[in-house]
């Protein structure tokens, strides 16, 4: 049986056949577009035939012509499409490429959209990997070594920045300092506090538990907005 003797199963639609339409086959020759069934029988010249599928998940290729008002058939079967008789006329061949084009248009960005979205599944499971991971090499850190690090740093801010030895100053930096270290884990560092001689308000901490805050902070801590920079104290800390 050659190609264009082929049948398909298919359906026809008019106003009365209800949603689905009469189920029957569908075949094709150089002149027309014949369908079949035990109730209803429709030709539809092959000449200005028009075709097209349907929309989103749709997949029915509808076939109807001018002069057989009223009428559609279609079938899910794409093989209809590779016809040689629909393909020699410039009118169907013209509709048949449209269609193949919106279809690989559709399947090209349904696969970038999986692509983007395993992309960003990936990305976001890297950070939260990384994140587990900095955590856990930050845990298996030897105290002794956080120690030395801190020391070292601490040595060299000493050779160019002005450090305060004021005990009032000191004991105010303590009083601020004491409920906040009651619930940062120690891991067995001691905590060490340093003030250092600067107009602006900061904080920050070196590793083996060094912290330093600046005039400018302790300044601030002594006035009602004292939350605020004992906030930026515990950031530090």
């Amino acid at each position: 049986m050659g190609e264009d003797q082929l049948s398909f199963v298919g359906y026809a639609l008019n106003p009365d056949s209800g949603e689905a339409g009469v189920s029957g086959r569908i075949s094709c020759d150089r002149w027309r577009l014949h369908f079949e069934s035990e109730e209803v029988t429709v030709d539809m010249p092959v000449a200005d035939l028009e075709i097209w599928k349907g929309e989103g998940r749709d997949g029915r290729l509808f076939f109807a012509h001018p002069n057989v008002p009223g009428w559609s058939v279609y079938t899910f079967d794409e093989r209809i499409l590779r016809l040689a008789v629909l393909l020699q006329l410039t009118n169907t061949r013209t509709q048949i490429e449209e269609i193949k084009n919106r279809g690989e248009l559709r399947r090209r960005l349904i696969i970038t959209g999986w692509f983007v979205g395993l992309v960003v599944a990936i990305t976001i499971l890297i950070s939260v990997l990384s994140g587990i991971m900095v955590r856990s090499l930050v845990a298996r850190i030897p105290p002794e070594f956080e120690q030395e690090v801190g020391d070292e740093g601490i040595a060299e801010l000493k050779q160019s920045e002005r450090f305060v030895d004021d005990p009032v100053l000191k004991a105010q930096l303590d009083r601020t300092m004491a409920p906040l270290l009651k619930v940062v884990p120690s891991r067995g560092i001691e905590f060490k506090s340093y003030i250092l001689d600067n107009p602006l308000p900061n904080a920050f901490a070196l590793p083996g538990g060094h912290v330093l805050v600046t005039t400018g902070l302790l300044q601030l801590a002594g006035r009602p907005e004292e939350r605020g920079s004992a906030q930026a104290l515990s950031a530090a800390v």
